[in-house]
């Protein structure tokens, strides 16, 4: 019998949320250089891990894989219709070949970003912070490129704005 395909289900979400932990832990405690600049790394290396993994599952299918994975649920009524007694944020995510390449892209970017900063950004001030604001923008893109409807996209970009705004400014 034929192998079955490796799930979706978990590789997507790390592919998408590795760099959101990984600048909370920059920014709360990590003090060094070096460290932050590995943890950026590792975070890169964790979302390419997950993208390379959801582009092999998918690689010999021709529909995409539309996820959808429950963020917030919280009740507002306990009377009435049903489906307004609960508010529900779905993050979705949408695996295709475009997206893969697309998301392979951002993650080649990084990556290169990320390289060049261990030698070239080495005298800038307040490296931690740096490190720490290079992962956002890639957690945005990622984002942007795998979201399913209109208001993901919106809420990534406003994210990966705020970021490319306080790294400017840096």
């Amino acid at each position: 019998p034929a192998e079955p395909a490796p799930t979706l289900s978990v590789s997507v979400p790390v592919s998408l949320l590795a760099p959101l932990p990984v600048f909370v832990l920059i920014a709360v405690s990590v003090r060094s250089r070096r460290a932050a600049a590995n943890l950026a790394f590792l975070a890169s290396l964790l979302s390419l891990g997950g993208v390379v993994l959801a582009g092999w599952a998918g690689l010999r299918k021709t529909a995409p894989y539309d996820g959808s994975y429950e963020w917030l649920n919280l009740a507002t009524a306990f009377s009435g219709p049903p489906q307004f007694q609960n508010y529900v944020v779905d993050l979705g995510i949408r695996v295709s070949h475009l997206t893969t390449v697309m998301m392979l892209s951002a993650l080649a970017i990084s990556l290169a970003a990320l390289i060049w900063s261990r030698a070239g950004a080495r005298g800038e001030p307040s490296p931690t912070r740096y490190y720490a604001l290079l992962t956002l923008p890639l957690g945005a893109a990622l984002g942007v490129i795998g979201s399913t409807d209109l208001s993901e996209p919106f809420v990534f970009l406003r994210v990966g704005a705020v970021a490319t705004h306080l790294l400017f400014s840096h």
